[in-house]
């Protein structure tokens, strides 16, 4: 028969029995739109956007960290800092609906796209505050 400590251990260890890597109850990551999330890493200080039908080279969705992001109805728009130093940082923005990226933009084309320019942008740990309401 199995006691009640044993017991009691087993359940804390699960987790960790899973693998570091993984997050078995979805703690790390909060739903932006549709399909995309902004997952936050184990530092607690680096954030990614994940998800969608794109290849993840270990970057998420965008390729990179997240800087700022906002949204809308139907965008997300992310400032990214790529993952590869050959590409550049900048704006990336998502269509929820029809799973496209494009970017990066600079903030100064961000800016003249009046549609663009209207989506509020905060930190990422904000954007983690207020998608947890």
């Amino acid at each position: 028969m199995l006691s009640l400590g044993r017991f009691l251990l087993l359940v804390a260890a699960f987790p960790f029995m899973l693998g570091c890597d993984q997050d078995p109850f979805g703690l790390s990551e909060r739903t932006v739109k549709g399909d995309y999330r902004l997952m936050r890493w184990e530092d607690g200080v680096t954030y990614y956007l994940v998800g969608g039908p794109h290849i993840d080279n270990g970057g998420g969705a965008i390729d990179g960290t997240v800087i700022r992001l906002g949204w809308d109805q139907q965008r997300i728009l992310v400032e990214r800092y790529a993952n590869y130093r050959g590409d550049r940082d900048g704006f990336m923005v998502i269509d929820v609906q029809l799973q496209t990226i494009r970017g990066p933009l600079s903030a100064q084309e961000v800016a003249t796209k009046a549609d663009l320019s209207r989506i509020k942008l905060m930190l990422p740990k904000e954007a983690w505050e207020v998608l947890g309401r």
